[in-house]
């Protein structure tokens, strides 16, 4: 069998694990305790050797920006994406959930397992602006719009923001990526460290992998209604995701294969769980309209990551073709004629049928 296939399958047996596994982890605490290992303790670890093993250089530093400006291109199409949604709660739920990436849960554990450490380096370094804009961007955003729906409460924010710079100081793969970057820049790497401490970061980070994907099995649950919806606005996200890595593979001219990959396959992250967190904490302030639609944001999440991993998981088992910025182009374009075709063939009825209702009336 083919090793990329393999490594495909056991990615999959480690999910259904998780999913029969969840009437033994039902609770909600279960899953966080094990989500905050993920995040806290695997993925720092496995990011820290990453990033301890390439070749630190200033051009790398273009990566977040890119990233960063990926972000808002998507926040201010969302709009657009999601015109399905008539509802304004809805509307200021997507544009906080659909233009995030969680790449810690739905891409980093991938692009290890088929294109190594390098690429992961590249990953975390590029996280830096996607969570520039998740955890201080749509933080204001989020509370901007609360006091635009509530005029009459004065902006006694300054609490908030202090709250929101700890969390972003504290955050461990934060705090890992600076400590990492930091290191690098002066010439110090993983060797410096006794043998007994490397020992413990690398046996650490073996566990991030098989974790993701148990919890990827714990965490599926999808509530049917709106569904369809939030499939075609993911769908739609996904192929300006394709046309944005085409774009940057055919103008820069990138030729590594690893770089290529990383380049497609990181904008296919899922959505983010902090933005819903900034929701929970808006919504709590009033009592009168919410602000957002957190049940409609739960959903997102809940196909998010289960539709990322299949797109990741699809093109990490191509391989290197996936890159093509040719292919990416067709990709998209049969993506977004896809999700066009259903109201193309519902106008063109309503067309149809009021001409025969005139017809009908002469």
């Amino acid at each position: 069998m083919n090793l990329a296939i393999e490594k495909t399958v056991s990615l999959f047996l480690l999910m259904l694990l998780g999913f029969l596994l969840r009437k033994k982890v039902q609770s909600k605490e279960q899953r966080s305790g094990i989500k905050s290992i993920i995040l806290s303790i695997a993925l720092p670890a496995m990011i820290f050797i990453g990033l301890q093993k390439i070749k630190f250089s200033i051009e790398m530093l273009a990566l977040p920006v890119i990233v960063l400006t990926f972000n808002v291109l998507i926040f201010y199409l969302t709009d657009f994406l999601g015109a399905a949604f008539k509802e304004a709660a809805d509307k200021r739920t997507l544009k906080m959930l659909i233009p995030s990436l969680a790449p810690g849960l739905s891409c980093f554990p991938f692009l290890l397992e088929y294109f190594g450490e390098e690429a992961l380096a590249n990953a975390a370094i590029a996280d830096i602006g996607n969570k520039i804009f998740v955890l201080a961007i749509l933080y204001v955003i989020g509370f901007q719009w609360y006091y635009q729906l509530n005029q009459s409460v004065g902006k006694k924010g300054g609490t908030q923001y202090k709250a929101l710079a700890k969390s972003l100081i504290a955050e461990p793969v934060n705090i890992v990526i600076l400590v990492a970057v930091t290191m690098l820049c002066f010439g110090i790497n993983y060797e410096v460290f006794p043998s007994f401490m490397k020992l413990t970061i690398d046996r650490i980070s073996f566990i991030m992998t098989p974790l993701v994907m148990i919890f990827i099995g714990l965490s599926v649950k999808l509530n049917w209604q709106q569904i369809r919806a939030i499939i075609a606005v993911l769908i739609s996200r996904s192929a300006i995701a394709f046309l944005v890595s085409a774009a940057l593979i055919w103008t820069l001219q990138i030729n590594d294969p690893v770089m290529r990959m990383f380049i497609v396959l990181f904008p296919q992250s899922s959505c983010s769980f902090w933005p819903f967190a900034h929701m929970s904490a808006v919504n709590q302030k009033t009592s009168a309209t919410p602000v957002f639609n957190l049940g409609l944001g739960l959903n997102i999440l809940a196909v998010s990551l289960p539709f990322s991993i299949i797109v990741i998981l699809s093109l990490a088992t191509y391989g290197e073709p996936a890159s093509n910025p040719l292919l990416l182009l067709l990709l998209a374009t049969v993506m977004l004629a896809a999700i066009s075709l259903p109201y193309l063939i519902r106008l063109i009825g309503k067309k149809v049928f009021a001409g025969e209702r005139r017809g009908a009336t002469t």
